[in-house]
């Protein structure tokens, strides 16, 4: 999760080859904290909209939920604190797409000319923001009517403000939109397509399998998912559908409700091991204090130990994503583990 909250940041390059060359310039400077604190510090004192900018939808609703908890009980949940690294991603790539779009505005003559700006430091500002909003998640779950809030159905038609739909947002209006009316070239539009496409899809199924694709029909597949995930409403129904989510049913309920079931199914059936690990994520989903990333870690470390396999992988990804993300064939179940 906290590899993917990087992944927007293919969105911001792909507006212009020189926010690429800012970024680079930024990403790479960044590594000392001085530069990047100033990188901060610069864009706080020019963009008051980015100081109260809300990261992605999902996971402010996960923070303030947790938030709530903590005032009821006096306690910090465990599952704010497993979003620590989420938070410093997103923040991290915030501003250095927020700094990169700023300085291109300035400083590129190109820029200017194909956004039509004046070269002064109030429109770089108001660039800024602009291109930023477009191409990082913005939305926080409390800035909507609670009609939108309450069900899955509701959740589900109102996502017009996650990151999914900044895709397709661009998409209709930045490469096709623009493109139809003259506005940019073909070479802009091949530009636009291997950044916000290509390039951050393969990024996404390398990570989503935890290695890279084991042969074209895996490529195709990464291409597929990325693409579909951000069509309206029947984009998450085909993503589920592909990866074996049956209904496309991924709420927080069902996963709590499934868990429960196979931990009295192993109970009754006298498998006490196989209870273990959905019992605890059960306590997990209940209580919140125990991340499923350190469910997963536990696990790898349990098959690792006792000789269930020696993929050191599984320390960070769970058995199914290194077996069986992507199209398997009809007589393989999914690709056997890399032996490390």
């Amino acid at each position: 999760s906290v590899l993917r909250q990087f992944i927007s940041g293919f969105d911001a390059v792909s507006t212009h080859p020189m926010t690429l060359v800012y970024t680079m310039q930024h990403m790479t400077k960044s590594a000392d904290p001085r530069y990047y604190n100033m990188l901060e510090k610069r864009m706080r004192e020019l963009s008051p909209e980015m100081n109260v900018r809300s990261f992605e939808r999902y996971l402010a609703n996960i923070k303030h939920q947790a938030q709530a908890a903590g005032i009821l009980t006096g306690k910090k949940q465990w599952s704010e604190k497993a979003l620590s690294w989420q938070r410093w991603a997103d923040r991290r790539t915030v501003v250095i797409v927020w700094n990169s779009f700023y300085d291109a505005a300035i400083h590129s003559e190109a820029v200017q000319k194909q956004f039509e700006l004046d070269g002064s430091d109030e429109s770089a500002i108001h660039f800024a923001n602009k291109m930023t909003a477009r191409t990082q998640p913005m939305g926080d779950v409390e800035h909507l009517p609670d009609f939108f809030t309450a069900g899955p159905i509701e959740r589900l038609l109102s996502t017009f403000q996650n990151q999914i739909n900044n895709r397709w947002n661009f998409w209709a209006h930045d490469i096709y939109g623009m493109r139809k009316a003259g506005k940019i070239s073909r070479k802009m539009v091949m530009y636009r397509v291997l950044f916000s496409q290509i390039l951050p899809a393969m990024m996404f199924g390398a990570i989503s399998r935890g290695g890279l694709p084991d042969d074209w029909k895996d490529v195709l597949f990464d291409q597929t998912i990325y693409a579909a995930g951000p069509i309206f409403l029947l984009g998450r129904i085909l993503t589920d559908a592909m990866l074996g989510f049956s209904g496309g049913r991924t709420d927080v309920e069902d996963a709590l409700t499934a868990n429960v079931g196979k931990t009295v199914q192993a109970v009754i059936k006298g498998q006490p091991k196989k209870a273990i690990v959905p019992a605890i994520k059960t306590i997990g989903g209940l209580t919140g204090r125990i991340p499923n990333s350190l469910i997963r870690t536990g696990q790898g470390v349990y098959d690792i130990m006792t000789g269930e396999t020696d993929d050191l992988r599984r320390l960070i990804y769970s058995d199914w994503s290194l077996t069986n993300y992507g199209w398997p064939s009809p007589k393989e179940k999914g690709r056997k583990p890399i032996q490390r």
